[in-house]
Protein backbone atom coordinates (compact mmCIF):
# COMPACT_ATOMS: atom_id res chain seq x y z
CA UNK A 1 0.00 0.00 0.00
CA UNK A 2 2.84 2.30 0.50
CA UNK A 3 3.85 5.36 3.03
CA UNK A 4 0.64 7.44 2.37
CA UNK A 5 -1.75 4.10 2.41
CA UNK A 6 -0.53 2.80 5.95
CA UNK A 7 -1.16 6.99 7.18
CA UNK A 8 -4.77 6.35 5.87
CA UNK A 9 -5.16 3.89 7.39
CA UNK A 10 -3.70 4.75 11.04
CA UNK A 11 -6.20 7.79 10.79
CA UNK A 12 -9.25 5.86 9.96
CA UNK A 13 -8.42 3.10 12.50
CA UNK A 14 -7.58 6.56 15.08
CA UNK A 15 -11.59 8.02 14.14
CA UNK A 16 -12.63 4.52 14.49
CA UNK A 17 -11.05 4.34 17.79
CA UNK A 18 -12.52 7.77 18.92
CA UNK A 19 -15.74 6.67 17.66
CA UNK A 20 -16.07 3.80 19.69
CA UNK A 21 -14.60 5.62 22.76
CA UNK A 22 -17.59 8.26 21.81
CA UNK A 23 -20.48 5.74 21.92
CA UNK A 24 -18.84 4.15 24.90
CA UNK A 25 -19.08 7.56 27.01
CA UNK A 26 -22.83 7.96 26.08
CA UNK A 27 -23.53 4.60 27.17
CA UNK A 28 -22.29 5.69 30.36
CA UNK A 29 -24.42 8.56 30.32
CA UNK A 30 -27.30 7.31 29.94
CA UNK A 31 -26.59 3.98 32.30
CA UNK A 32 -25.43 6.60 34.88
CA UNK A 33 -28.19 8.89 34.43
CA UNK A 34 -31.20 6.01 34.74
CA UNK A 35 -29.26 4.25 37.79
CA UNK A 36 -30.33 7.91 39.68
CA UNK A 37 -33.79 9.08 38.57
CA UNK A 38 -34.94 6.39 35.98
CA UNK A 39 -34.78 3.59 39.00
CA UNK A 40 -36.93 5.78 41.05
CA UNK A 41 -39.74 5.98 38.79
CA UNK A 42 -39.57 2.32 37.94
CA UNK A 43 -40.53 1.17 41.32
CA UNK A 44 -43.40 3.40 41.30
CA UNK A 45 -44.43 2.04 37.97
CA UNK A 46 -47.74 0.84 39.10
CA UNK A 47 -48.80 4.17 39.85
CA UNK A 48 -48.25 5.34 36.76
CA UNK A 49 -51.31 6.34 34.30
CA UNK A 50 -52.19 8.20 31.58
CA UNK A 51 -52.40 11.45 33.15
CA UNK A 52 -49.71 10.75 35.43
CA UNK A 53 -45.66 12.45 34.35
CA UNK A 54 -42.82 11.13 35.95
CA UNK A 55 -40.72 14.23 36.63
CA UNK A 56 -37.81 15.32 38.00
CA UNK A 57 -37.35 18.66 39.21
CA UNK A 58 -33.67 20.93 39.54
CA UNK A 59 -34.42 23.45 42.75
CA UNK A 60 -31.64 26.29 43.34
CA UNK A 61 -31.59 26.80 46.71
CA UNK A 62 -30.96 30.20 48.63
CA UNK A 63 -27.17 28.98 49.32
CA UNK A 64 -26.55 28.61 45.75
CA UNK A 65 -27.01 25.17 45.87
CA UNK A 66 -29.32 22.95 43.66
CA UNK A 67 -31.58 19.65 44.64
CA UNK A 68 -32.93 17.54 42.64
CA UNK A 69 -36.87 16.47 43.64
CA UNK A 70 -38.12 13.66 41.55
CA UNK A 71 -41.56 12.82 41.97
CA UNK A 72 -44.65 11.99 40.21
CA UNK A 73 -47.26 14.43 39.27
CA UNK A 74 -51.54 14.68 38.39
CA UNK A 75 -52.07 16.18 35.39
CA UNK A 76 -55.89 16.12 35.89
CA UNK A 77 -55.45 17.77 39.47
CA UNK A 78 -52.55 19.58 38.92
CA UNK A 79 -50.94 18.20 42.03
CA UNK A 80 -47.78 16.15 42.68
CA UNK A 81 -48.64 12.67 43.82
CA UNK A 82 -48.25 11.55 47.61
CA UNK A 83 -45.42 13.66 48.56
CA UNK A 84 -44.66 12.13 51.91
CA UNK A 85 -44.03 8.71 50.56
CA UNK A 86 -43.79 9.30 46.43
CA UNK A 87 -41.39 12.01 46.40
CA UNK A 88 -37.17 11.79 46.80
CA UNK A 89 -35.12 14.55 47.21
CA UNK A 90 -31.45 14.30 45.94
CA UNK A 91 -28.64 16.86 47.11
CA UNK A 92 -26.56 18.23 43.67
CA UNK A 93 -23.48 16.91 45.14
CA UNK A 94 -24.67 13.04 45.05
CA UNK A 95 -25.11 13.20 41.69
CA UNK A 96 -22.40 12.37 39.21
CA UNK A 97 -21.43 14.45 36.47
CA UNK A 98 -23.17 12.55 33.71
CA UNK A 99 -26.31 12.99 35.63
CA UNK A 100 -25.96 16.55 36.31
CA UNK A 101 -25.26 17.03 32.23
CA UNK A 102 -28.69 15.18 31.38
CA UNK A 103 -30.42 18.43 32.76
CA UNK A 104 -28.09 20.95 30.60
CA UNK A 105 -29.36 23.95 31.50
CA UNK A 106 -33.14 22.78 32.00
CA UNK A 107 -35.05 22.80 35.43
CA UNK A 108 -37.21 20.00 34.83
CA UNK A 109 -37.13 16.65 33.17
CA UNK A 110 -40.52 14.97 31.93
CA UNK A 111 -39.75 10.89 32.47
CA UNK A 112 -42.40 9.33 29.46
Amino acid sequence: MGFFGDIADGILNAVKAIWNLIKNIVNTIITSFRDHIVRFFRERRNKIDANTLAISIKSKLNSGDCSFVNCLYDQENNEIINPENDAQIVNYEQLDQQTKNAFNGKDMLVLK
